[in-house]
């Protein structure tokens, strides 16, 4: 049975895009992706090594859960800073 592999994101990341049902647009918990033995659809690098397709795990406010997207689905991507942790004085 093949392995579906999550990593949880540490960074804030805003995505936007639209999946075939709706738009989507929130922040990012975790990214997702298939072990290299599943077969399917692979994209190949710029150094001919295949890929997996990552899946993207969006916190849209206006979903009622979280939603797993492709990566071909986003139209824009945003990094924000990491705030630095307030000081205990």
């Amino acid at each position: 049975m093949p392995d579906f592999n999550v990593v949880p994101v540490n960074r804030m990341l805003l995505v936007e895009g639209r999946s075939q049902r709706d738009s989507f647009r929130g922040i990012v918990l975790a990214l997702g992706w298939r072990t290299e033995e599943d077969a399917g659809p692979r994209r190949r690098s710029q150094i001919g090594d295949s890929m997996p397709e990552m899946h993207y795990l969006v916190s849209d406010e206006s979903k009622p859960a979280p939603i797993w997207v492709e990566a071909g689905q986003l139209s824009s991507q945003q990094w924000f800073p990491v705030a630095p942790a307030p000081s205990v004085g």
